[in-house]
């Protein structure tokens, strides 16, 4: 767990909402949406932040629009993440 934090540079959250066309988090200093999927009624939204305590204004911002939130989950960086990030550094100069 130690070597995955070493080389984790953003915090990355994972959530399924109930279906929206709306939520939009570039209104949110300091979110960042990687990715949008909508599937079977719901939406998945991936997305970073540059400090943990923003993930309250983010679950704040969804159910003030009437959204449930049916999953949540901080994603942690795999071993893999880690190895390719430190080779990669390691080619370099």
């Amino acid at each position: 767990m130690v070597l995955k934090s070493k080389v984790q540079d953003e915090i990355v959250y994972e959530i399924e909402v109930s279906y929206t066309s709306e939520l939009d988090f570039h209104n949110i200093d300091g979110v960042k949406l990687l990715e949008k999927r909508v599937l079977d009624g719901k939406v998945y939204l991936k997305f970073s932040l540059i400090e943990e305590n923003l993930i309250s204004k983010v679950l704040n911002y969804i159910t003030e629009r009437g959204k449930k939130i049916l999953f949540l989950r901080r994603k942690e960086p795999s071993l893999e993440d880690a190895f390719t990030k430190i080779v990669g550094e390691g080619n370099r100069g």
